[in-house]
């Protein structure tokens, strides 16, 4: 999309194809992030989660896009002022193509991170065995450096439905080796080979 279509997205109301065809009318989307910041965030069924009067991912989220935005037009402009919204709007009256480019992309990656939250991609699924490349069964992850399963596999796509089996992907999340499509056969092997060993 364009720099003017992303700040559209951004700023103004405007259509959206929904995955099953259907065109809607869609709420600008640092609207939609401003909103569910007072959004309240309960547990699911059973949990002992407190509930809280803010949606704290959505308030980090509005930092990191007020951050970025700002370090773009300090260099754009030698300025920070003004609102998210106003610093963006300022963006569509920048004439320089090398500018347009670089806050197309700007623009683009925002848009990414709120449809990210909003509509986050489907999860990997663990496998809970060790990764044959590297050996670890667990990685770390998040910035509290949570223990993760190191093998994970991917299964779906990014709309949810699932993939062909020989689309399936296999990632190590503590050394990075990846298999994909028929390498999938190897791998299986390769931890059926590591189960026979441990029994």
């Amino acid at each position: 999309m364009s720099l003017a279509q992303n700040i559209t997205m951004l700023l103004r109301p405007h259509p959206h194809t929904r995955a099953d065809g259907r065109i809607i009318g869609r709420a600008a989307l640092l609207d939609q992030v401003a909103e569910s910041q007072m959004a309240q965030r309960q547990g699911g069924a059973g949990s002992n989660e407190t509930r809280l009067p803010i949606n704290t991912a959505a308030i980090e989220l509005w930092k990191d896009l007020d951050d970025h935005a700002r370090q773009a037009e300090q260099a754009r402009a030698n300025t920070m002022c003004g609102t998210l919204g106003a610093i963006i709007e300022r963006w569509e009256k920048e004439k320089r193509t090398e500018w347009q480019d670089y806050l197309e992309q700007v623009t683009a990656h925002m848009i990414g991170q709120i449809e990210t939250m909003f509509d986050p991609p489907p999860r990997r699924r663990a496998l809970h065995q060790p990764c044959p490349a590297c050996g670890q069964e667990w990685a770390h992850a998040g910035e509290e450096g949570e223990r993760e399963s190191s093998l994970t596999a991917g299964t779906h796509q990014q709309d949810g439905t699932m993939r062909p089996p020989s689309e399936y992907d296999v990632a190590c999340g503590n050394c990075g080796a990846q298999w994909h499509g028929g390498e999938l056969a190897w791998l299986l092997n390769a931890l059926d080979t590591e189960e026979d060993k441990a029994a």
